[in-house]
């Protein structure tokens, strides 16, 4: 969950209160004066003229105001080389830095100041932010800790070491903290707020959620639009995660309705996403998109929304424009951390490129070379695949592993069950314990997990049964997912009706879910104002494009029909019983082999897209 609103250091937070040597110059007199203007070039030259810590400070901040940050550098690191004693050199320049985000460089002008004065409030306070940023949360754990004993009494410390203690799961640590210091402070929203999410990660709904409306409560008599937003949307995310799915929606839209903010608009756009609305979450994605600079969470979002409706190209752009970034500071103000990023990153990327893989090979060839290409591109996509795969599952042990050493043993659970699908044995144990931890405070998962457990199983009538249990609006993006798997089992198991009525389900729910998964779609195929031999070729074509003619025992509600006009043109109408879905005219110069390859890629491709 994101953390509280706080302000970033500011260009020059501290200017400290160091005297000022007044620059002297001590003329010998000789028996012959030089001359005037020799006299004055010699009382201004920089290398005589001895200047103070505060003339640099002061002709740095010049430069800060005036953007030209060279010179503020320059500035800074000639006064440090004059007088190295001085904390207000290091920690402008350290300010800066921050400001710019070159956390490793401003730590390292922290750590400097440090050295001169190790009891200095701001020194400790930015190296520890520094710290944060840096990912390096336990050691920023144990700056707070020192900075604390200290100065026992700033609330703004005792907050940012509640919410460091929630990132790294020591969450009874942080509960104690904050509650000792909302008895003395009183109802300060940085401190209701921090426990209100360390409540959220103990899965304790009701005092997560009093604490969360104590700081919207404050934030809202203060005047404080932005903090009340951001309580809000923390408030939606626990309201989510605890099957509150409407009050999640209402309290979205109150923060919305607070302060226009990106995460706003993700936490809407991932509502309208488990309904399977894709058109919606693509909208509040985007406006996240082009609302925030700063973090790569819309891009992975909009990966993510692609890869479920099937566009993967998109969905493999957005991701590896992520993957391919080093900027990781971000993480500090949201419940994450590299490993866990990493983790979820490689587990999109092989999901996109197994669904690429798939994808290719419904694409009809219209030649020997074609062929070898698509072949090509599925071995590269399947290699690709198996090594994010693979990637994914050594980051999930990594993170089961440290969820266990910080206590959090139902993520540790759940993480261990991800590791370790491989092996249906181990991951149905890790299942299991996850299941009776989570379930025991919110029931309402139970559908979820038994359709997992039921998968591990390969039980294809139990994973319909949790499929039938789940909330037919709010469950939509769960129920796909169970649909695609009764499809795959169905037709492996040779139930050519279960597997033709799941599909055309799958297909209704969301029809970029089918060739991503290596489903075919059954239709009721027609070809008409064709002679036999091009109305067969077509049909083979359409058929290798993922549109199978349906099973004449059950039949199909989906029908295509198709009408060729002199070999050169094309049209096709595409229909779910009488009801009109698509359709549109495709111009070939002939319906020769290469011919028939094109038009049925033009069909195929418009009615699996999702728009």
């Amino acid at each position: 969950m994101i953390r509280r609103p706080g302000s970033r250091i500011r260009l020059v937070t501290r200017v400290l209160a160091l005297p000022v040597a007044l620059p002297v110059a001590l003329l010998v007199l000789q028996a012959v004066l030089p001359p005037p203007g020799a006299l004055f070039a010699q009382q201004t030259r920089p290398e005589v003229a001895e200047r103070s810590a505060q003339w640099y400070a002061d002709r740095a901040i010049e430069a800060i105001d005036a953007e030209n940050y060279e010179r503020a550098v320059q500035m800074l690191t000639d006064g440090q080389e004059e007088h190295p004693d001085s904390v207000q050199l290091y920690t402008i320049l350290g300010d800066l830095y921050f400001n710019e985000e070159l956390y490793r460089l401003a730590l390292s002008e922290y750590q400097e100041a440090e050295h001169i004065e190790p009891n200095n409030f701001a020194v400790l306070h930015s190296a520890a932010l520094s710290l944060g940023r840096l990912n390096r949360e336990r050691d920023s754990v144990r700056y707070l800790e020192r900075l604390l004993q200290l100065y026992p009494d700033s609330p703004d410390v005792i907050a940012d070491l509640g919410w460091m203690y929630f990132k790294t799961h020591q969450l009874e640590k942080g509960e104690e903290l904050l509650l000792d210091a909302i008895e003395d402070y009183g109802d300060e929203r940085n401190l209701t707020m921090t426990l209100g999410t360390i409540y959220a990660d103990m899965y304790r709904f009701e005092d997560s959620k009093e604490y969360y409306e104590r700081s919207i409560e404050s934030a809202l008599e203060d005047g404080r639009s932005y903090f009340a937003s951001v309580a809000y949307y923390n408030l939606s995310l626990l309201q989510k995660a605890f099957y509150r799915f409407n009050g999640a929606m209402q309290s979205t839209e109150r923060s919305l309705a607070q302060a226009t903010r990106s995460t706003g608009h993700l936490a809407r756009g991932e509502l309208y996403e488990m309904q399977m609305d894709f058109r919606r979450a693509h909208d509040e994605y985007t406006e996240a998109y082009n609302l925030d600079e700063d973090t790569p969470l819309a891009k992975l979002d909009l990966a993510a929304l692609y890869r479920t409706f099937g566009r993967l190209d998109e969905a493999l752009a957005y991701a590896r424009d992520v993957y391919d970034s080093d900027d990781l500071h971000w993480m500090f103000n949201f419940g994450t951390d590299e490993q866990r990023h990493r983790m979820e990153l490689h587990h999109l990327l092989s999901d996109i490129y197994r669904g690429k893989a798939h994808v290719l090979s419904y694409e009809p060839a219209a030649g020997p070379l074609e062929w070898v290409s698509n072949f090509a591109g599925r071995v590269r996509h399947r290699v690709l695949a198996w090594y994010h795969d693979m990637t994914f599952r050594r980051f999930a042990s990594r993170v089961a592993e440290a969820y266990e050493q910080e206590g959090s043993i139902l993520n540790a659970h759940w993480t261990y069950y991800r590791a370790q699908e491989r092996y249906p044995r181990l991951a149905l144990r890790a299942l299991d314990q996850a299941r009776a931890l989570e379930t025991e405070v919110i029931p309402e998962a139970e559908p979820f997990y038994l359709m997992r457990a039921a998968m591990l199983r390969d039980d294809r009538a139990a994973i319909a049964e949790a499929v039938n249990a789940m909330h037919p609006r709010w469950e939509r993006s769960s129920i796909a997912e169970g649909l695609s798997e009764i499809a795959i089992r169905a037709r492996r198991d040779g139930d050519a009706g279960e597997a033709q009525r799941t599909a055309v389900e799958l297909y209704r729910l969301n029809r970029g879910g089918l060739r991503q998964h290596g489903i075919e779609l059954p239709v009721g195929l027609s070809i008409t104002g064709a002679d036999g031999r091009i109305a067969r070729r077509l049909a083979g074509s359409l058929k290798s494009a993922g549109l199978r003619p349906a099973d004449g025992r059950t039949g199909s509600p989906l029908r295509l029909e198709v009408r060729v006009f002199e070999t050169s043109r094309v049209s096709y109408r595409f229909l779910d019983g009488e009801r009109f879905l698509l359709g549109d005219t495709v111009d070939v110069s002939a319906l020769d082999r290469e011919g028939s390859a094109r038009v049925a890629r033009r069909i195929s491709d418009a009615i699996f897209r999702v728009e």
